[in-house]
């Protein structure tokens, strides 16, 4: 019972109900190149957290340096995970 039906959580709702059986099996289940691909992306959200609060790499200084700083670092978390994607080839 959602207030908008195309809000941020019915959006966040759609996509985590794809991904958790992927992320429940990849982390609980027992192919391992899963598992290992699962720890890898958990791994790249905790680094990005910790980078997005890191003084010496985010510009807390306006807002749009800011989201200039934390884009950033998206982007390299992203291009990472994408890269070990296509290097496990899924």
């Amino acid at each position: 019972m959602l207030k908008y039906d195309q809000g941020f959580l019915a959006h966040f709702y759609s996509i985590s109900e794809q991904i958790s059986p992927m992320f429940i099996w990849g982390f609980l289940g027992s192919e391992e190149s899963l598992r290992s691909t699962c720890q890898y992306f958990k791994e790249q959200v905790i680094e990005f957290l910790v980078d997005i609060f890191n003084f010496f790499k985010v510009r807390y200084t306006t807002v749009d340096d800011l989201a200039v700083d934390i884009l950033r670092e998206m982007k390299l978390r992203v291009d990472n995970i994408n890269q070990r994607l296509s290097l496990e080839g899924c």
